[in-house]
């Protein structure tokens, strides 16, 4: 099993694709140019198109702010006003963004097509069980305190766990909430 703890200060931030904002990568796969997975919280200071993504899905849900709508010409339109609930939808949609009422954050996954990828939100309290775990197993925290595999997990870090067989233990500090993002299906 191999563990990669990342903290705020190993994020990248970066201009948005269309030049309409700024993203922090927190992690993408392979890493260089085209990705097939990136996990990112993009920071949205104004209406307007998504980046064009066409060959990969996409998960955005809403961290901060009053939130905002989208707009495709492929389906009707997503209203996301409540935090850390995720809405799934194909990159490559011609999206229109309107926010609700000012800047907003919201926390994004990207895989390109075929890759299975899932992001969940965890609402954790002491006590809670283990974790499942999948080919790669990320966790980001957004509140509380947690220590997973041996690493102490505070608000903005996030564990990247390749290759985990049996189930992963979190302990709980105090009530939690986190992003848990499986890769690859079942390890």
């Amino acid at each position: 099993m191999q563990l990669t703890h990342l903290t705020i200060a190993d994020y990248k931030r970066m201009p948005w694709k269309n030049g309409g904002g700024m993203t922090t990568e927190i992690m993408s796969e392979p890493g260089n140019g085209a990705f097939d997975w990136r996990v990112s919280i993009a920071e949205v200071a104004q209406s307007g198109p998504f980046s064009d993504f066409t060959d990969y899905d996409r998960t955005i849900m809403l961290l901060d702010g009053a939130g905002f709508t989208l707009e495709f010409e492929q389906r009707p339109a997503q209203r996301l006003s409540h935090s850390f609930e995720p809405f799934r939808f194909d990159g490559g949609w011609r999206t229109q963004c309107t926010l609700i009422g000012g800047p907003v954050r919201d926390f994004n996954l990207m895989a390109r097509k075929g890759t299975e990828a899932v992001l969940e939100v965890l609402r954790l309290v002491p006590g809670a069980g283990p974790m499942r775990p999948a080919r790669i197993t990320l966790l980001h925290l957004f509140h509380g305190q947690i220590t997973a595999c041996a690493r102490d997990l505070n608000p903005g870090d996030t564990l990247r766990v390749d290759g985990a067989t049996e189930p992963l233990e979190l302990n709980l500090h105090r009530p939690s909430l986190a992003a848990l993002i499986r890769i690859g299906g079942a390890a």
